[in-house]
């Protein structure tokens, strides 16, 4: 069995060196026992990965058993940008007027706002609901009576103003006076004033519009390829996220619902949850065994029944710290460290896909064959037993496991921040690694 070691030869070695480790505690004794060569120790298995590569593993390991078993997660996020404003009218209502969009105007005709009013004609000013016509024009004294002509006749003042007004002439009163030219009338006796067009009303000095109501209008809409938010259209987000404002926030995987940053199994737990994950991450990471734990004869209740024993050893052994300390207690309580962490590793690796996921079962057995196979789980395991261990108090477990040749320490950081962080994503790839044997 990996981990166990024989010790023949380590008590002599210990001893001849208690003066050399005299202002050491544990750790250091630990560590000379587990260390020096013996001729009947088995040897320990090489590593399959690099520490760099073991890592990337142990924390690809470390996220999917948390998204899997952990009832909060975080939801992945990016920025798309500030928004811009609404700015486009299409379909039924084309015109675009302020904020609003409306139906085109008829012919001749301009929008403003819910209302078309006349377009005025050329020459006129546009004073909104009127067009203020140009000015007028006078058509000079006319052409009275005088002496010579017919008495009591007009013919021959009418005969003066023909022939100096081939337009025409009309009486005013008691003269001739020309005709207005073609697009102004007379307004009293000798003024032309510009004639209204269009069915509009003259006033006087300005022409009155007719008008007609075209709808209160509907809002503008985004340009197309642009997404709506709170009277902004910004870029859609990718698949698998949805907007809000400038942020695209992770959509929440089936079964968890929305909880601030983060999605969570339960609504009535996400404030715990939250709270949780970011204060005790040793302490979550160590409670995930595997499904079932309590049922007799699980792979759970059988880790949970020989922990205690493995962490006994560990607190027994962490004591001895003076030079009364006999070099055989020393190596005896090595071994028992070694053979209880052992035993309990064995029952982890044997059933892996219950204390892990069967996700990652098969991502480990696709990846790694034999020897390699075995390295890689027993790694995760030891990583887990370190956790379990540091949270049941014991701070020398990394150096006791790692002394003891079972642990690569690079992979347990890693696994902590997937617990401590875990974030929203059930399939996230298979780390790239290169195999050293």
């Amino acid at each position: 069995m990996t981990g166990t070691f024989s010790f023949a030869a380590i008590g002599a070695r210990v001893l001849f060196s208690r003066v050399a480790l005299s202002s050491f505690l544990y750790a250091g004794l630990l560590f000379a026992a587990l260390s020096m060569p013996a001729a009947a120790q088995t040897p320990v298995p090489k590593p399959a990965l690099s520490s760099a590569d073991s890592s990337k593993v142990m924390k690809w390991i470390g996220q999917e058993v948390s998204n899997s078993r952990q009832q909060y997660c975080y939801r992945q996020s990016f920025g798309r940008g500030v928004g811009a404003p609404l700015s486009t009218c299409s379909g039924s209502n084309p015109d675009k007027d302020g904020l609003l969009c409306y139906p085109n105007c008829n012919a001749g005709y301009d929008g403003v706002g819910p209302v078309c009013w006349q377009n005025c004609p050329s020459g006129f000013r546009n004073d909104g609901a009127f067009c203020a016509k140009p000015g007028p024009y006078g058509r000079g004294a006319g052409y009275p009576w005088k002496f010579g002509d017919k008495a009591f006749s007009l013919d021959g003042a009418r005969g003066r103003c023909a022939k100096a007004n081939p337009q025409g002439c009309e009486k005013s009163g008691e003269i001739i006076y020309p005709k207005c030219k073609d697009g102004y009338h007379a307004v009293g006796s000798n003024i032309c004033s510009p004639n209204c067009i269009n069915g509009m009303t003259d006033i006087g000095v300005s022409c009155s519009k007719k008008s007609y109501g075209r709808g209160a209008g509907v809002p503008m809409k985004c340009a197309a390829g642009q997404q709506e938010d709170a009277g902004l259209c910004y870029t859609p987000c990718k698949a698998g996220f949805h907007g809000v404002g400038p942020v695209c926030w992770q959509n929440c995987p089936s079964g968890r619902k929305e909880c601030a940053a983060g999605c969570t199994t339960d609504t009535q737990t996400c404030v715990t949850d939250t709270v949780s994950m970011v204060t005790a991450p040793i302490a979550l990471a160590a409670t995930i065994v595997a499904p079932g734990a309590g049922k007799a004869g699980s792979v759970g209740a059988k880790l949970a029944t020989k922990a205690p024993k493995a962490f006994e050893a560990m607190k027994k052994a962490a004591k001895v710290a003076d030079l009364t300390s006999k070099a055989a207690d020393v190596v005896l309580l090595a071994k028992d460290v070694a053979d209880t962490t052992a035993s309990w590793v064995d029952d982890y690796v044997a059933d892996f896909a219950s204390v892990t996921t069967d996700r990652v079962a098969a991502e480990v057995d696709k990846n790694f064959t034999g020897a390699a196979n075995t390295w890689v789980k027993r790694q995760y395991a030891m990583v887990h037993f370190s956790l379990l261990a540091q949270s049941n108090g014991i701070q020398t477990a990394q150096v006791m496991l790692s002394t003891a040749a079972l642990l690569d320490p690079t992979g347990v950081v890693g696994v902590v921040d997937a617990f401590a962080k875990p974030i929203c994503e059930t399939a996230l790839p298979f780390p790239a690694v290169n195999r050293l044997y």
